[in-house]
């Protein structure tokens, strides 16, 4: 369950930028914008899953402050979190903000 949230919550925040971009465009005109964000939301949820499962390494549908802080420290997973504009420049704060036990 923590993980579905701690999805939600992240996915909220792409979106979230997503809304401002889609703004911009409809502002000079796009009349394409709206098409293009939900597919960018969705494109930026399903990175997130795979990231997510990554992050689960015991298996248990939860990511324990070991498992994020391991993770947080991959090259890969940081260039993860940075193309999708998400600052993870404080992990501990990052990850209190998004437990939700």
């Amino acid at each position: 369950f923590g993980m579905i949230v701690l999805l939600n919550t992240i996915t909220a925040v792409c979106v979230g930028v997503e809304d401002d971009t889609r703004r911009q465009e409809e502002e000079r005109g796009d009349p394409y914008a709206l098409g293009r964000t939900a597919r960018l939301e969705a494109h930026a949820q399903d990175r997130l899953e795979k990231v997510f499962d990554k992050f689960d390494m015991d298996g248990s549908g939860d990511i324990g402050i070991d498992e994020w802080l391991y993770h947080l420290d991959r090259e890969d997973i940081v260039a993860e979190f940075a193309h999708l504009q998400i600052d993870i420049s404080d992990p501990h704060g990052l990850f209190v903000l998004l437990d939700t036990r």
